[in-house]
């Protein structure tokens, strides 16, 4: 698909990392409304669209390879499929590189030291080579934070104040 696609002429021309740093930001760019709606609209025309494309690329300083990727995107009319393109291009590029992704879930916006010593913690238990970090802020865990490990999310770790409370129900509730 795309995301293979994408990986393969990164690889080849060496600006891998790059382009993955560009499709975070493009990821990024893409939670506001406004801009996601405009993008997935079939019905605004394709020039528009890489209009758009072409000053946010300006914006977000990407380089030609990922300007060029999303513009082709528009120009094949799955401009409407992009976030999951990136998503897939993420799976690709934690494999190849031997990098972890965990999400971290916290009550309040976690301070860059703190994703620093969460990401360092989760490479000495994964002993992958590194740790991409994404950070989301969710009230309900009330305190302390769930860490959900890989792109499948299949390894959670619990340590938030909710979940200590659930686990606190389901004791009583077995009395």
């Amino acid at each position: 698909g795309y995301a293979n696609a994408l990986m393969d002429l990164a690889s080849e021309n060496k600006v891998l990392d790059a382009v993955h740093a560009d499709l975070d930001k493009v990821s990024g760019a893409l939670a506001n409304a406004e801009l996601r709606e405009f993008l997935m609209n079939p019905v605004m025309d394709a020039e528009n669209k890489k209009d758009v494309l072409g000053k946010l690329a300006g914006e977000l300083e990407l380089c030609t390879y990922t300007k060029n990727f999303l513009c082709l995107l528009v120009d094949k009319q799955r401009i409407s499929i992009v976030e999951a393109i990136v998503s897939e291009f993420d799976s690709l590029y934690c494999a190849k590189t031997n990098t972890t992704l965990a999400t971290v879930t916290s009550a309040v916006a976690l301070e860059e030291g703190q994703q620093a010593l969460i990401a360092k913690k989760v490479q000495d238990i994964t002993g992958a080579k590194s740790v991409k970090l994404k950070p989301v802020v969710d009230e309900s865990v009330i305190g302390g934070l769930v860490l959900t490990l890989g792109s499948d999310g299949s390894t959670q770790i619990d340590l938030s104040i909710r979940g200590k409370i659930e686990e606190v129900e389901r004791q009583l509730a077995m009395v």
